[in-house]
């Protein structure tokens, strides 16, 4: 393999590393805005009722979880 291919392949890999490192910066940053009253009331709300399919969407959009972790939760 010559040079300028193994170097393209390290940026790629670099370009996808990067593309999810600031996909994580941008949901921590989501996170922040979360009105904890409401977060609050829904847990609240899923103890109390055990509805977890209507709930649980909720909790993870407004943690925003990531894909592995909602099917961790599904």
């Amino acid at each position: 393999m010559t040079y300028l291919k193994i170097f393209i392949l390290e940026l790629l890999e670099q370009e996808a590393m990067l593309k999810s490192e600031l996909h994580n910066m941008e949901r921590v940053q989501k996170r922040e805005g979360v009105d904890m009253t409401y977060l609050k009331n829904v847990i609240l709300k899923l103890l109390e009722t055990g509805e977890v399919d209507a709930l649980l969407p909720v909790i993870g959009m407004l943690l925003q979880f990531c894909l592995e972790e909602a099917m961790m939760v599904a």
